[in-house]
């Protein structure tokens, strides 16, 4: 029976392909594509998974919430402060101080030397953190422009019902 050799095994081993070069340069682009997405943020991750496809925003704006009824969209409740913890093209996350039972809500803030920014969001989740702390999260359905009335234009239907994780 013939040994083998750790620089037999490396002289027996195959010489690299065209296909196994493109392989690496294929790899090796997703790792920059991946390392310059992940330096691209510089907030920490969180260990919980994330579900956006977008990057967010962090910050924090104090704003108002106003529950809207589903149907008329019309304010349904009383305004209620929140702060906004982040943003993305679609979507907000706040913290307030006690549970969220509202589906559709009206949330309006002034982002420091800018004009009022009204946003129409169906939640979709709230969590509690702690003692007086809670966290909601949802999709912007409608962003109001200035002077444009709550009613002016209907909002989409509910896809699944408000869920507490």
């Amino acid at each position: 029976m013939e040994s083998t050799t750790p620089a037999s095994v490396l002289d027996a081993a195959p010489a690299p392909s065209a296909s196994t070069d493109l392989a690496h340069a294929l790899a090796d682009s997703r790792m920059t594509a991946l390392l310059r997405a992940l330096t691209a943020s510089w907030h920490p991750a969180s260990t919980i998974a994330d579900r956006r496809r977008e990057h967010r925003l962090v910050c924090d704006f104090s704003a108002t919430l106003v529950p809207v009824d589903n149907h008329d969209l019309v304010p349904s409740g009383l305004p209620q402060e929140v702060d906004i913890r982040d943003l993305s093209r679609h979507g907000i996350g706040t913290s307030h101080d006690g549970p969220m039972p509202h589906r559709l809500v009206l949330v309006g803030f002034e982002p420091a030397g800018e004009a009022p920014i009204r946003l129409v969001v169906r939640l979709k989740w709230c969590r509690f953190k702690g003692t007086n702390v809670y966290e909601s999260g949802g999709r912007i359905v409608r962003v109001l422009k200035p002077g444009e009335n709550l009613g002016a234009a209907p909002c989409p239907p509910p896809s699944e019902p408000l869920s507490s994780i």
